[in-house]
């Protein structure tokens, strides 16, 4: 239609009791995937229109509307969001931690038994040596007093050698001797 046409037809009553009303338009768009922060929820040009109502729907109440709703909604979900991260950070600190640990005390149990191996394999050493010592300390001893034994006899068989000995004096006791000059010199 013309310009000049829509000022005579034109019409100035209100449609608020018919039952089509006229449709939501706004002035100035924005994209969808546009952030709320950065939406202008309280600004003039981005009004929707409707009749002459005090209903008047703007993108500001919707924005309000939105905020106060997504607020509750991402609280929550970062709060969750949060609490998930937390749990999942601290299992696997947790997991990484334990598995040291378990290195840890995997290593320090091969290492507590090799030195109780090498340990005990030297107590049972010193034990046999031990033993060995005893039994030598024994058979010295035994050794000792059949020494004594033997001693003791081979002294009292000399004492009774000697009582049974004869004694022949003047007797040559080389051939380059003289007896007769022996018993003169007595």
């Amino acid at each position: 239609m013309c310009p000049s046409c829509s000022n005579i037809t034109k019409r100035k009553r209100s449609n608020v009791n018919t039952p089509v009303q006229q449709t939501l338009v706004p002035r100035v768009a924005k994209p969808l995937n546009s952030p709320l922060e950065n939406s202008s929820c309280s600004s003039i040009d981005s009004q929707l229109f409707s009749s002459n109502d005090e209903n008047l729907v703007t993108v500001g109440k919707i924005c309000t509307l939105l905020d106060k709703k997504l607020i509750n909604y991402l609280s929550d979900f970062v709060e969750s969001f949060r609490k998930a991260l937390k749990d999942d950070v601290k299992n696997l600190v947790q997991a990484e931690v334990d598995s040291v640990v378990q290195q840890l005390k995997d290593d320090f149990t091969v290492t507590t038994n090799f030195i109780c191996d090498e340990q005990s394999s030297l107590k049972q050493e010193i034990e046999n040596k031990s033993h060995i010592i005893k039994h030598l300390e024994s058979e010295t001893l035994q050794f000792q007093k059949e020494i004594n034994v033997v001693t003791n006899r081979l002294t009292s068989i000399e004492k009774i050698s000697r009582s049974k000995n004869l004694e022949i004096q003047l007797v040559p006791e080389s051939r380059t001797e003289n007896p007769m000059l022996l018993f003169r010199n007595l």
